[in-house]
């Protein structure tokens, strides 16, 4: 900003008392340099006026988040107890993360625009769950197995399941269908037959006749 002294003719001088916070140009123009606080002096002969300044430096106090999908986060201006606007659709600096991807939240004050950069990841699989733990058959015998729970809901929009068996000579995979699977079984012994989902593993233990 400029500042000016009113009815008078002669030179001002002008002076800031800490240039390193704001300095001011000889027609009395102040540049802040950074945060904190001056004096804006004009001299006019032998009277002084003053002016006191404070330089503010607003910043989000998070410059980059990462999230994972259904996750919350808040972000807020530092430096600054001026009006804050966000441009883009977030209330009072609060973030949702609703689907994977890169995203921007930016804040504007003092006319400064101020970014946070926002990464949104696939949620984390917690807990599977099948139907059965548990199961024994005959040779030959078909059984179809089913997921009966994963943790978070929306899991089917983010992974693929894996239906493995560690023993194929015992129990073999006939039919994958991805939420449920049909297996036989085609020899006498245990084994195990697994789901894998996002890293996330539950297992039915299976003995055959």
């Amino acid at each position: 900003g400029k500042l000016k002294v009113k009815n008078v003719t002669s030179k001002v001088k002008w002076i800031s008392t800490k240039t390193a916070v704001a300095k001011v140009s000889d027609s009395g123009k102040v540049t802040a340099k950074k945060a904190g606080k001056t004096t804006i002096i004009a001299k006019v002969g032998s009277q002084k006026k003053q002016c006191k300044v404070t330089v503010e430096d607003p910043k989000l106090n998070k410059g980059n988040i990462s999230l994972l999908v259904g996750q919350s986060s808040k972000v807020k201006i530092k430096g600054c107890k001026h009006h804050v606007k966000w441009i883009t659709r977030v209330k009072k600096g609060k973030i949702k993360a609703v689907e994977t991807g890169r995203a921007k939240v930016i804040a504007k004050v003092h006319g400064k625009k101020i970014k946070c950069s926002v990464l949104v990841k696939k949620p984390k699989i917690s807990s599977i769950s099948l139907t059965e733990t548990n199961i024994i058959m005959n040779q030959s015998e078909i059984h179809t197995l089913y997921i009966k729970n994963v943790t978070p809901n929306k899991w089917y929009e983010y992974y693929a399941t894996k239906w493995t068996v560690a023993d194929k000579s015992i129990v073999q995979i006939i039919n994958d269908m991805g939420d449920l699977v049909d297996i036989q079984a085609v020899g006498v012994g245990q084994t195990d037959v697994y789901i894998n989902i996002g890293g996330k593993v539950a297992k039915c233990h299976v003995v055959v006749k």
